[in-house]
């Protein structure tokens, strides 16, 4: 999947007539790897940080070229 794919198919989610639509961060920020990767006993679980803070997210034109509010 490319970056037009996928924000497209997001603003057609968001263009239905449902009061609440819940989309995945990671796919905004086209993270590839596994989100949710649970580890051992030993091992802090689900806890991956994201790659961008949430200030250079209004930043990144690749976001707000495709999602005007």
């Amino acid at each position: 999947m490319d970056r037009t794919l996928n924000y497209a198919m997001q603003q057609h989610l968001a263009a239905g007539a449902q009061q609440l639509l819940c989309l995945q961060i990671e796919d905004w920020l086209e993270i590839t790897q596994p989100v949710n990767v649970p580890g051992t006993s030993n091992v802090l679980n689900w806890r991956r940080k994201l790659s961008a803070e949430l200030e250079q997210w209004t930043g990144n034109s690749a976001i707000t070229t495709y999602y005007k509010a």
